[in-house]
């Protein structure tokens, strides 16, 4: 992911802790359960599927 963003992999670690902190959660499997839970990729697929008409 760093590459891609040409971006150091301490900055990648750094937002994921921010993140993890402002969703408290402590894991990326908590991460999914609460992504699954809000039902999350039901919003985001809409989104991307408004995306493609565009």
């Amino acid at each position: 992911m760093a590459d891609n963003l040409h971006i150091s992999v301490s900055t990648v670690r750094n937002h994921i802790n921010k993140l993890f902190e402002e969703l408290d959660v402590a894991s990326r499997s908590q991460l999914i359960s609460l992504y699954y839970k809000n039902k999350l990729h039901e919003i985001l697929h809409e989104v991307k599927m408004e995306n493609r008409s565009l």
